[in-house]
């Protein structure tokens, strides 16, 4: 009903992507998601260029969603703006969603389809019992502790998610902070991808 966030090392399964379109327009707010800017992911290097397929495939999961609604989707990664020789991307490994302070998961499986279907991988889904002004406290306090951290603000600054959503891409039009926007990849390799790097085990 009101936003999802997602932080995840792969993002290219479009099960999730398809499921997520679903539910796009009617959002109060906004998907947000924070990815690495480029997942340098040598699996198989002699067999295939498994670097650029994923690139592909995640370019198919923002744009299947970015059809239905541009408005509603933001794309992000990380940046070590402390840093005195310049920015140095923050390499995003997390596999984690929270939905409308209400329901979180997290683990090791991402949001692909090798993940999903046969390695061994394990997440937990969490809806708490203590509930605060109407959320779920775990679902809550884990979204403000993430978006604190990236945005650089205080906990008052987006208790509310849809309310301080905005902060997301003002933060990044900034600049010199530790989100910026993702730029979105090329490439392509099918049969590398479905048959090497992310294959189906169902």
């Amino acid at each position: 009903r009101n936003y999802i966030y997602i932080e995840d090392q792969y993002l290219v399964f479009n099960e999730i992507s398809n499921a997520i379109g679903n539910v796009l327009n009617r959002l109060r707010g906004k998907v947000i998601i924070v990815i690495p800017r480029v997942t340098e992911d040598p699996v198989y290097p002699l067999v295939c260029d498994s670097v650029e397929a994923i690139r592909f495939h995640r370019f198919d999961f923002i744009n299947r969603l970015q059809r239905i609604n541009r408005s509603k989707i933001e794309v992000y990664f990380l940046q070590n703006a402390s840093n005195p020789t310049g920015l140095r991307e923050i390499y995003v490994h997390a596999k984690l969603m929270i939905i409308d302070d209400i329901w979180a998961t997290i683990g090791s499986a991402n949001i692909g389809r090798r993940s999903m279907t046969h390695d061994s991988e394990i997440n937990i889904a969490v809806i708490d019992g203590a509930i605060e002004n109407g959320r779920r406290k775990f679902a809550r306090d884990l979204r403000i502790s993430l978006w604190t951290e990236h945005l650089g603000v205080g906990r008052g600054a987006v208790d509310d998610p849809v309310a301080s959503i905005g902060l997301w891409s003002s933060t990044a039009a900034a600049g010199g902070g530790r989100i910026a926007v993702y730029p979105m990849p090329t490439g392509n390799d099918e049969l590398c991808f479905y048959n090497v790097v992310d294959p189906d085990g169902r």
